[in-house]
């Protein structure tokens, strides 16, 4: 059984694992292409989902809905989600990227006050705006112009944090209906169908047998503890704690990745950086808990 302190202790971990999942992807760029990685990330994850689903999770498994949900959750949060962020990652800062994907929760909260899902809060609206500008702020400080690779790869990681939060939302009902963590296992599983075509241009690129060791295991902690063993740990601590009280995890992980990048790779803290990552939190922050005891706040 899950208990208070266990959760707690699992979502420490998660957030040490998220972060560190930064540092490392960040260290393959000087040894390897982002589709390579990609591609064999989707195909090791696909393949442990589907033992998991096969051996572990059959029953649940079994009652999951058809194919077509997972073809089209698949496609957000594995082709284009990993796909942005891998390639991100390989363009900018661990750091920036962190923050930049702190905004997720911000930009659920657009999706759903479109679809009209959620009500309309001044104050949450105040907090999308002083995340925003922070992001701004951090994508445009040290981008060559706004020209340069850097500034691209603040824009591609952005493009994926949006995907993942349109993923969030999509996947929300399903999530309330079926074990949330099977039914993740199975859009893992599905993301191969998407990834696949990959393997032609890596093929050619590359010969696989040829892939430095470190790449192999940047490859294999991305899907193990990245992803398989994460979101499990979540899962975990969502059945205990309250959903806001794990929202401040997700919070923590750029805090988390900024140190981590100091002092694994050196990163130097810019006070511009500093202040954008502030705005960002605190716009975040603003979004995730105006409001959340009703309209007028009580």
């Amino acid at each position: 059984m899950v208990t208070r302190n266990k959760a707690l202790l699992f979502l420490s971990a998660q957030t040490f694992l998220v972060s560190l999942g930064y540092i490392i992807t960040k260290t393959a760029s000087t040894h390897s292409d982002p589709v390579t990685i990609m591609f064999f990330r989707a195909v090791l994850t696909s393949l442990i989902a589907a033992v998991m689903l096969r051996f572990i999770y059959r029953v649940e498994a079994a009652t999951l809905p058809d194919r077509k949900v997972f073809l089209r959750l698949s496609f957000l949060a594995v082709f284009l989600n990993q796909g942005c962020f891998i390639t991100g990652i390989f363009l900018t800062s661990t750091g920036e990227a962190a923050i930049i994907y702190a905004m997720v929760p911000v930009i659920t909260y657009v999706l759903s006050l479109l679809r009209r899902e959620e009500y309309f809060d001044w104050k949450r609206l105040s907090g999308v705006l002083v995340a925003l500008g922070g992001v701004i702020l951090i994508i445009s400080a040290e981008s060559e112009g706004l020209t340069g690779s850097h500034f691209a790869g603040n824009l591609i990681i952005l493009a994926g944090a949006v995907t993942w939060a349109v993923y969030t939302v999509e996947s929300r009902r399903y999530s309330v209906q079926y074990n949330p963590y099977v039914f993740s296992l199975k859009v893992l599983q599905y993301g191969i169908l998407w990834v696949a075509p990959l393997g032609v241009w890596v093929l050619f690129q590359d010969d696989p047998a040829g892939i430095p060791l470190q790449v192999v295991w940047v490859i294999s902690y991305l899907a193990i503890f990245g992803t398989i063993i994460s979101y499990g740990l979540w899962v975990a601590g969502l059945k205990v704690l309250e959903p806001s009280k794990v929202a401040v995890f997700t919070n923590g992980q750029p805090i988390m990745t900024t140190l981590l990048s100091f002092l694994i790779l050196d990163l130097s803290i810019t006070q511009t950086f500093l202040t954008g990552s502030v705005l960002v939190i605190s716009g975040v922050l603003v979004t995730q808990y105006s409001g959340r005891f009703g309209k007028n706040g009580s």
